[in-house]
């Protein structure tokens, strides 16, 4: 059984099935009603005699070893399906947000949907009051206030990397590069000791 989010696909693998089986089991797959199921059939048990499942189910043949690829091109269209419904349900939907940050993983949990629907409508409208930054929502207010701490930290001199990750996270950011990277700022690397890397404002950017 493969499930998420309101998905539910279930797989029925024949392999080396005896003529009475096949015929046994063509019987019960073809008295199942209002499932969404994969079988997977191996090509030398002359299992054609499940095309004419084909209609109701995904029947995918195989030789020897039952392929990946086409399982997952199979769950993946459902999820687009699904992903598509569920991101027009959420367009007509207020999506209250609250507190410093939240992630999408936090607000798909809560509405019990798809991450990344969460995602299409968050760049598609803005939620006021905050910053949509990939997978996170962080408040303009927290922002604010994180720049205008690497500011006055910058002028009382050189700001290392590690010690402006501590300044956002301590300030309730998440993600801290990213919003470096939001703020206009370039991190310097002297070597590939990250200890080392520097913070510095673009130039031109006030």
């Amino acid at each position: 059984l493969f499930e998420k989010k309101g998905i539910r696909v279930y797989m029925e693998i024949a392999g080396f099935w005896t003529p009475e089986y096949l015929r046994h089991k063509l019987r019960q797959l073809e008295g199942v009603e209002n499932v969404d199921m994969i079988v997977a059939a191996d090509r030398s048990n002359a299992c054609q005699q499940l095309d004419r499942l084909g209609r109701r189910f995904k029947i995918i043949y195989y030789k020897r070893k039952v392929p990946l690829r086409p399982i997952l091109d199979y769950l993946n269209s459902k999820e687009a399906v699904l992903r598509e419904t569920q991101r027009k349900h959420l367009r007509d939907r207020e999506l209250k947000v609250e507190g410093p940050f939240t992630t999408t993983a936090d607000i798909a949990e809560q509405l019990d949907v798809l991450e990344e629907a969460v995602k299409d409508v968050l760049q598609e409208r803005r939620i006021p009051g905050y910053r949509f930054l990939g997978d996170v929502l962080i408040s303009e207010v927290t922002l604010n206030l994180i720049e205008e701490r690497l500011t006055q930290r910058i002028e009382e001199g050189v700001l290392t990397l590690n010690e402006a990750t501590q300044l956002i996270e301590k300030l309730g950011g998440v993600r801290p590069t990213r919003i470096l990277e939001v703020l206009d700022y370039v991190i310097e690397w002297h070597g590939i000791d990250p200890t080392k890397a520097r913070i510095r404002r673009e130039p031109g950017v006030t």
